[in-house]
């Protein structure tokens, strides 16, 4: 038994040193070293992890392995290569850029850079040809401005007869007095090339001013006055000082008159004196029309609701003092011309006029070009 075991020991020797040879010669591994996958009661199988393509790096030259099989202790041993480069793994998004960018081939790369290179050329042309213009327009503008400049004034028309000859088109402008001399141009002048414009100065006509003629402004007509609304005469023996309210319009000896006028909207009295027992003219020029009244209220009537009942109130002091009759000189008694009438008080109580506060029925109204006089004593 010692023997068989001894030479079976030697065996194994040389099946391991064969082994370490065959290690030695083959070429560099992902790992230096042997990987033993871990013992188990199974049967030992191969190892599983091996991929389906060998990479590039690998080696898959057969490997003479010895004729005996290796005790390993139920165990295998598996080889692996030593010093191999890892192959690096591709992103989802690094393998979607590159299925997204074209590949150029340098055919593709040549044609791009040939139209990259016909368009400049043509975007060159396209401003040489801009600039061209530009300078044309230029030239076309300077050599154009005197040209037409010399036909509003005095240009020489040609030669004639060893002479130019001048026109002269100012006199189309109708102020000129006289003919403008003539200027005889040089004989320079005349060896002029077509296209040079030769221009002649002509000095500017005489306008022979005509003195001023003195116009005698129209004599106006002055305008009549404008007609008084309202006039009054005094017909008493005594004199009448009218006033408006507080204020002396004027003064009136028997026989005289005077006339004044009304503002739209005004509401005012005229009176004799400025005493409250007066007899009053009361008038207002409202929306087209003449309101007027003559009133006789006893002064400090209040609410008085009569005649009686105001003098009452007043202390018998009555508010007449002189007779006056009032005349609608243009619509009297027209009844399409509303309530125009002539009235009049002669005396203390006259029906015509206001008597107490709320007597209304005494109002008058005549379209506002109405014309009245006003009579004192008539």
């Amino acid at each position: 038994m010692k023997s068989s075991d001894a030479k079976n020991d030697a065996k194994i020797d040389s099946a391991i040193r064969k082994a370490h040879n065959c290690t030695l010669a083959m070429p560099s591994t992902d790992k230096d070293e042997l990987v033993a996958p871990a013992a188990s009661d199974a049967t030992p199988s191969p190892v599983a992890d091996a991929p389906l393509e060998p990479p590039p790096d690998r080696d898959d030259t057969p490997i003479d392995s010895p004729s005996i099989d290796i005790e390993t202790g139920g165990a295998s041993l598996v080889r692996v290569k030593a010093n191999a480069q890892p192959r690096r793994r591709t992103s989802l998004w690094e393998g979607m850029i590159q299925l997204a960018t074209p590949v150029l081939d340098e055919d593709s790369k040549a044609a791009e850079l040939a139209t990259r290179t016909t368009v400049m050329r043509r975007r060159v042309f396209l401003v040489a040809i801009g600039a061209l213009a530009v300078v044309a327009v230029a030239l076309g503008l300077a050599l154009g401005l005197p040209s037409s400049g010399g036909g509003n004034g005095n240009a020489s028309m040609g030669v004639s007869g060893g002479g130019v000859a001048s026109a002269d088109t100012s006199g189309s402008t109708g102020n000129t007095t006289g003919t403008p001399p003539t200027t005889t141009p040089s004989a320079e002048a005349a060896i002029v090339p077509p296209t040079t414009t030769v221009f002649t100065t002509t000095p500017l006509p005489t306008t022979t001013t005509p003195k001023p003629t003195t116009t005698r402004a129209p004599t106006t007509t002055p305008a009549p006055p404008p007609t008084q609304t309202l006039t009054f005469a005094n017909h008493c023996s005594n004199a009448i000082y009218l006033y408006k309210v507080d204020q002396l319009l004027c003064s009136l000896l028997p026989g005289e008159s005077c006339g004044t006028s009304l503002q739209q909207g005004e509401h005012t009295m005229f009176r004799h004196t400025q005493s409250a027992q007066a007899t009053l003219f009361e008038v207002t020029l409202m929306a087209g029309k003449l309101w007027y009244d003559i009133s006789i209220i006893p002064p400090g009537c209040g609410n008085g609701a009569s005649w009686a009942a105001c003098m009452v109130n007043s202390g018998q002091r009555p508010g007449f003092n002189v007779a006056l009759g009032v005349v609608a000189t243009k619509y009297n008694g027209n009844p399409a011309k509303g309530n125009c009438h002539s009235i009049a008080c002669l005396a203390d109580q006259c029906p015509d006029a206001y008597l107490y506060p709320y007597d209304d029925l005494k109002m008058k109204d005549c379209p506002d070009d109405e014309q009245f006089v006003m009579t004192y004593c008539p």
